[in-house]
């Protein structure tokens, strides 16, 4: 669909009141509760188009998808790749309908200050709680830096 295929596929998904948002690397689409399909798989960076950070556009997987029950929103996420900075790219839904418009944001990752550049953030993880989103990485450096990122 978008020219070739990551391994593994690192699907994703999580239920709403009235959706299922379903990621599988590089791609998103959004189901009712009965299953049928409301939009046609996307590539994941679309939901980046236009965005001040163009890297987020670019396909590079490790999604995350959570349903926010509290505010009632979607979080939809995606790390860049490019380099030398990099990000973790999120989209929270404006309203409970994923389908809908999305606010977006990017968080640069920590500088590698041994090595240079800055760590890659692999293994993202995000929670939700009543007021806040968190989001742990696993960070690699340019040569043999790593930590984990809050």
């Amino acid at each position: 669909m978008f020219g070739f295929r990551v391994n593994p596929p690192d699907p994703m998904g999580d239920v709403g009141p009235n959706h299922y948002v379903e990621m599988i690397n590089l791609v998103f689409a959004v189901f009712d509760k009965s299953g049928n399909m409301l939009t046609a798989p996307a590539a994941l960076g679309d939901l980046w188009a236009g965005f001040a950070i163009e890297d987020c556009t670019d396909p590079s997987g490790d999604p995350v998808v959570l349903y926010d029950q509290f505010a009632d929103r979607w979080l939809l996420s995606q790390f860049t790749t490019r380099g030398p900075k990099y990000y973790d790219c999120v989209a929270i839904s404006q309203t409970g309908d994923p389908t809908g418009a999305y606010y977006r944001y990017a968080f640069i990752t920590q500088p590698d200050t041994v090595d240079g550049g800055y760590f890659f953030p692999d293994y993202p993880k995000y929670g939700v709680w009543t007021d806040s989103y968190i989001l742990t990485t696993r960070d690699f450096g340019l040569v043999d830096q790593y930590g984990i990122s809050v």
